[in-house]
């Protein structure tokens, strides 16, 4: 599973990079906070991540074809 498909794609996945918190992703997406903490932790689960500092290293890592 590609994790920048689960992100958003490639607009999605640049601002958990950037270390955005769920604040700033809002402010920038025009989303609530609570939408995108929803969001983030959908995301995590998906991926069985479990922080972001893991989903940031995931997201680096080349995609499996």
């Amino acid at each position: 599973m590609d994790p920048r498909a689960l992100a958003g794609g490639a607009s999605g996945d640049r601002a958990p990079r950037r270390g955005l918190n769920n604040r700033e992703i809002a402010a920038t997406l025009g989303e609530s906070p609570a939408t995108v903490k929803n969001q983030v932790s959908t995301i995590l689960r998906k991926l069985r991540v479990p922080t972001r500092m893991r989903l940031l290293v995931r997201l680096q890592q080349p995609c499996d074809s």
